[in-house]
């Protein structure tokens, strides 16, 4: 299933999320899980660590159709012809890069090892090295577009206060803007705006997320890059720097969507995954997902998206719970306008 964006362009309306795919072991499996699954659109950026692994992987697939020869600690078989125009790569610009957009770009495609992005986002309304400045940045993005080096641009993690104020001087409209989205916090207001602007939704931990494993890595990360650059005197009011930075607190957050009553109620209803009934609600709302797996099972099932009954849609829409999984305070008070 694809989706025409604003500018023309069509991107696959589910991905694989490649966030914390980080050694090339994982990388090759979740690879040529996905690419045999039939997916074509790989979500990945500068801060997540692995562009280089899966610049590895995209070169030696781009070069041959079967068997290809593989990594060190690991085998590509694929038994299929891909050629580059049918892939779909996303990028980011991290939060340390924003005064030299230019250099950070260079160093995504070259890891990538790609002359071109489909997509590069700007990952959050955050700069590390000072305030964030948005139109001087939207100037570069747009030059990456008429470059040829970028196909289309967006953001991500961006509220109602920053598209409003990028949408009134763009020469070139975000095609998206990638936020945490699912049935425990579906963000309608944000959702309802983009619709209304033609700018799709792309969701990201749509299965929920558990905060007490996964926060812990993040914030450590968050903290590295933070201390080096010293941004806690660059922004005096960025909050302590512990663990709990990550989320609105791990200690109280809810059990990932895909363990939720009514999820797997209709998952038994449809003899599909918990998974496959939230991943597929979403899509059928207008949103398309990049949910992350290492498993060749889920890669395989996440992709495989059914039709919801309306009644079951409406059932999906009403639950009451309300959670947001990532949180990062330490970005400051403005991370998400």
């Amino acid at each position: 299933m694809v989706v025409k964006l604003n500018n023309g362009k069509v991107m696959p309306m589910v991905g694989l999320g490649t966030w914390e795919l980080s050694d090339r072991q994982t990388i090759t499996t979740a690879l040529n899980a996905a690419i045999s699954a039939g997916y074509r659109h790989i979500d990945t950026a500068a801060f997540y660590h692995n562009e280089h692994l899966i610049g590895e992987y995209l070169n030696s697939l781009l070069q041959s159709s079967k068997a290809l020869p593989g990594f060190e600690n690991g085998d590509i078989n694929v038994s299929i012809q891909i050629k580059r125009s049918d892939l779909f790569i996303t990028s980011k610009l991290w939060n340390d890069s924003h005064d030299n957009p230019e250099t950070a770009l260079e160093e995504s495609l070259s890891k990538l090892k790609l002359d071109f992005l489909d997509l590069y986002l700007i990952h959050w309304p955050v700069n590390f090295n000072g305030s964030f400045d948005l139109e001087p940045l939207w100037r570069k993005m747009e030059s990456f577009v008429d470059s040829g080096k970028v196909k289309s641009i967006g953001v991500a993690n961006f509220g109602i206060k920053n598209l409003t104020h990028l949408l009134s001087f763009c020469r070139i409209k975000p095609v998206v803007n990638q936020i945490e989205l699912h049935p425990y916090f579906p963000q309608e207001e944000i959702h309802s705006f983009c619709k209304k602007n033609n700018i799709l939704n792309i969701s990201y931990s749509t299965l929920g997320s558990n905060v007490a494993a996964n926060g812990v890595r993040f914030t450590h990360k968050i903290k590295e890059q933070m201390i080096n650059r010293q941004l806690n005197k660059i922004h005096s009011t960025f909050e302590a720097l512990d663990d709990q930075s990550i989320s609105d607190g791990s200690e109280t957050a809810p059990p990932p969507v895909r363990d939720d009553s009514l999820v797997l109620q209709l998952a038994e209803k449809y003899s599909v995954s918990a998974s496959q009934i939230i991943l597929s609600f979403e899509v059928l709302e207008g949103i398309a997902v990049i949910p992350r797996s290492s498993s060749p099972e889920h890669i395989q099932s996440n992709i495989n998206l059914i039709f919801l009954q309306n009644e079951d849609k409406e059932l999906m829409r009403n639950i009451k719970m309300r959670f947001r999984f990532h949180d990062p305070k330490a970005y400051g008070p403005h991370r998400f306008e």
